[in-house]
């Protein structure tokens, strides 16, 4: 069974792309993909790239043929996107990105996006959960919390609570 990382060097190079895998990143086109921005559910292969300029978009293939792609809402794309999280739930792909002002948890659905947004680069994934801590609470230690993939809003915890979850938030 081949990895995620295999399954899209295998993909780009079916659609005549030259791809150059690196240590940490598949290069083609200009564009750049963090291997650990790759995520894979059924015939589904999903993934995040970048020129590391101004162009940032997420890409959906089902079963070797392009499903859906989508731009990540930026104030400015040219200041930075950056992808902190790829990742399947109940099939439903979740993407947690930082762009200049905000950062978005998003679930895309079949082809239907929506999203959240945080002012923080603090989260952590675990238990179906997202727990995210936004720069007004980074002295008191309130986490806000959003189960996924269907993006509801939880009552906060404390960092405490969230430690003897053996969790802990971290920058995207």
């Amino acid at each position: 069974m081949s990895t995620p990382t295999q399954q899209l060097i295998s993909l780009l190079r079916a659609e005549g792309h030259e791809v150059e895998d690196n240590e940490f990143t598949l290069e083609y086109a200009g564009l750049e993909i963090s291997k650990r921005r790759i995520a894979c559910h059924g015939g589904f292969i999903a993934w995040f790239e970048t020129d590391n300029d101004a162009h940032h978009r997420v890409k959906i293939y089902h079963n070797g043929k392009f499903y859906f792609e989508w731009e990540p809402v930026t104030y400015n794309p040219a200041f930075g996107c950056y992808c902190g999280y790829l990742k399947y739930h109940a099939g439903v792909l979740v993407l947690i990105y930082k762009e200049k002002h905000e950062a978005y948890i998003v679930a895309i659905d079949q082809q239907e996006v929506r999203y959240i947004t945080f002012n923080g680069e603090k989260f952590c994934a675990g238990n179906d959960m997202i727990y995210f801590q936004e720069y007004a609470n980074m002295s008191n230690g309130i986490i806000g919390v959003i189960t996924v993939p269907d993006l509801v809003v939880r009552p906060t915890i404390t960092r405490e609570e969230l430690a003897a979850m053996n969790l802990e938030v971290g920058f995207i």
